[in-house]
């Protein structure tokens, strides 16, 4: 779901298309229990919303994914990816 997301918001298919594409890998990846996962769609999900002005949904989505993260977990790429995408510095 998020690759055919990414896909259809790359090729500038309707938003809700590829919002729905996202909001679909996201759910499966809490059901999972796959909070990387998680949190990987929900960037790939408000980095495609912000081409449309932003998206309260995704951004609300991007900021729970962050808090199933230890503060042991703040140093990987995909983490300060979100942090950056927020605008936000890194939990200390």
């Amino acid at each position: 779901y998020r690759i055919r997301g990414e896909l259809r918001s790359d090729s500038g298919a309707p938003s809700t298309l590829s919002e729905e594409d996202f909001s679909g890998a996201v759910e499966i990846a809490r059901q999972q229990g796959a909070k990387m996962l998680e949190l990987v769609a929900t960037s790939s999900w408000y980095r495609a919303s912000l081409s449309n002005g932003g998206s309260d949904r995704s951004r609300q989505a991007l900021e729970a994914a962050l808090k199933n993260f230890k503060e042991s977990e703040v140093d990987t790429p995909e983490v300060k990816e979100a942090y950056a995408l927020l605008g936000e510095k890194k939990r200390a």
